[in-house]
């Protein structure tokens, strides 16, 4: 089911030698589409940070590659939350290019507060209700 969809052209900077997207890439285009689903419900990091967050630290991401990508491709990146539990979700992401699933995969995310004992250290907190609403909502209207 796709929430948010994400364009992205495959840059050459992108690219291994052979012209192929280097797979760290996708991660790179994971979080922005996680930034972009994100703001879709109006919380931008300025957003959260208003709100005391500093954002949605990654705690695990992984991809299956199908077909490569390559270089001048467009790349439409379907994002949504799958799953939540007390202080982290799960961002899952398919990339499609011309309707063909390329690749797939997660990330696993928290709602990142500073520690109240150390402003070096972060703290994972839930999702505040408005926000886990608001995206779930985006979800259903899919």
């Amino acid at each position: 089911m796709s929430v948010t969809t994400y364009r992205v052209t495959v840059q050459w900077g992108d690219c291994d030698p052979a012209g192929i997207v280097y797979y760290p890439n996708f991660f790179n285009y994971f979080d922005q589409a996680s930034w972009n689903l994100f703001a879709q419900v109006g919380m931008t990091l300025s957003a959260m940070q208003a709100r005391g967050a500093i954002g949605i630290p990654l705690v695990d991401a992984q991809a299956s590659f199908k077909v490569p990508c390559r270089f001048g491709d467009g790349l439409e990146i379907e994002s949504w939350v799958s799953e939540w539990k007390e202080r982290t979700f799960k961002v899952r992401h398919v990339v499609r290019k011309d309707g063909r699933e390329h690749l797939h995969g997660y990330e696993l995310r928290t709602w990142g507060l500073r520690h109240p004992d150390d402003p070096l250290r972060l703290k994972a907190a839930p999702v505040p209700d408005d926000v886990r609403q608001a995206l779930d909502a985006l979800r259903q209207s899919a």
